[in-house]
């Protein structure tokens, strides 16, 4: 049987525009450093955040995490080290980061005052790093962070820590870590991805395309239900030859299929999925760096319209890492984007964007011209059911039948078919009592539902 990846992520080939033409500008001015190593935002305070690394240390500058409260007019140092790695918001609002203050061993700190002090969780010994941190909440919250070594963990909130490796490597490096909504944990590391549903217990690899490649960054995804359906949840990889790769729930975040190679050569350092509120359509943004030169990408599609956005930054810009974010109640995104130039007073340039994104409440949506796939009725069925579809446009349409696994059960439809409406009866002979899912490519789209058989 055909095994795929199965996805309800609505595929449109064309190539986004935003809605208004705007430029990256930078920041007034550069928190101290050689380069920027990281960078987060508080949405409800307004405040940034940089991990920086240092230049000619000691004699030159220190790295370490730095502050700033007006928008890049000035930088406050927070903790000034020889480098840091990390900076992040937690769930629960504190911030967290990994610091190496020489010559004290690399450690992972929090801070419940936005950075004014910092508490020391655990340290890493000499020869080894924390690349990666990720919390998830609960009581108490479960800390993890990505070493040299694999996953250290702490199930207590920081208190007490320990590597939780499983099949990963003991000398995987872990530079990506991520929480899903479901609680799943993901992992990227120097042999591949590993997602764990037990808090990190036990892992999987996550198999098929590009299952071997240097993995760097993690980041989930959730579209929302449709009506008493649920939710879907995929899982993004990047790696550091360029390339994305995707899994998703169906697959239990195991099974992996390549999207595209953006920026070949060149480290996926991060990928981040934002919906819009009101609408709860998704703007997708993807930062890469190399020593030539970095790129910035954004999508309002996941499998297609990647979109370069370079207006307004210096050539070749050794881009490091971007955060981002949604305005509360509206359509607009804002974007920070840092360099690690390795140079004093320049090499930490941070810039920034503000777009409105297309689709906004009021607006017409894409799928208008797309095709439409309706939820089977009855739904669950004991005998028989029936699927209809929509077409904008005559062409080739393919209706597939597939089980949770992802095999392929039946074809229930693979012809030429004119544009209107259609109507396929489902029967269901032998197939087992259970959850199922059929899939419609159609007009240069693919879309997905699932059905119950009692």
């Amino acid at each position: 049987m055909k095994k795929i990846l199965l996805s309800t992520i609505l595929l449109v080939l064309f190539t986004p525009l935003l809605s208004t033409a705007q430029m990256w500008e930078q920041l007034p001015t550069e928190p101290d450093g050689g380069g920027v190593t990281d960078i987060c935002y508080d949405e409800n305070l307004e405040i940034i955040f940089v991990a920086t690394g240092s230049y000619n240390w000691p004699n030159g500058e220190d790295g370490g995490i730095r502050r700033s409260i007006n928008d890049g007019l000035s930088w406050d140092n927070l903790f000034d080290a020889y480098t840091s790695r990390v900076v992040m918001i937690g769930p629960d609002n504190n911030l967290y980061a990994s610091v190496w203050d020489y010559p004290s061993d690399e450690g992972l700190y929090r801070s419940s005052n936005q950075g004014s002090t910092w508490d020391l969780l655990v340290s890493v010994p000499s020869g080894n790093n924390i690349f990666s941190i990720a919390v998830k909440e609960g009581s108490p919250n479960i800390i993890f962070a990505g070493t040299r070594q694999g996953v250290y963990r702490s199930l207590d909130n920081g208190t007490s820590w320990a590597y939780t490796n499983d099949i990963i490597p003991s000398d995987a490096w872990v530079r990506g870590l991520a929480v899903g909504p479901d609680g799943t944990i993901a992992a990227a590391t120097s042999y591949g991805c590993y997602t764990s549903s037990d808090d990190g217990d036990t892992w999987d690899k996550v198999t098929g395309d590009g299952e071997n490649e240097y993995a760097i960054s993690v980041e989930f995804d959730q579209e929302p239900a449709q009506g008493d359906e649920m939710p879907t949840t995929y899982l993004m990889i990047g790696t550091t030859e360029g390339n994305l790769y995707i899994t998703d729930v169906f697959t239990a975040f195991t099974v992996s299929t390549f999207v595209v190679a953006m920026a070949a050569q060149k480290e996926l350092t991060r990928i981040r999925a934002l919906r819009i509120a009101a609408t709860l359509l998704p703007i997708y943004m993807f930062s890469f760096y190399a020593a030539t030169g970095g790129n910035f990408f954004y999508s309002l599609a996941l499998l297609s319209g990647w979109t370069p956005m370079l207006a307004g930054l210096p050539a070749n810009a050794l881009i490091s890492i971007f955060t981002s974010y949604i305005v509360t109640g509206s359509a607009i995104a804002v974007a920070y984007l840092a360099l690690y130039g390795n140079l004093i007073n320049l090499g930490t340039t941070i810039f920034k964007i503000i777009f409105n994104i297309p689709l906004a409440v009021g607006e017409q949506p894409i799928a208008n011209n797309l095709p439409s796939l309706y939820q089977n009725i009855p739904n669950p069925f004991k005998d028989q059911t029936r699927i209809n579809f929509e077409l904008p446009e005559s062409g080739s349409a393919q209706l597939i039948l597939y089980d949770m696994a992802g095999n392929q059960v039946s074809v229930l439809a693979d012809e030429v078919m004119n544009r209107g409406k259609h109507s396929i009866l489902v029967e269901k002979q032998g197939l087992a009592p259970g959850m199922y899912y059929y899939r419609l490519s159609a007009n240069n789209t693919v879309q997905a539902k699932k059905l119950i058989i009692q």
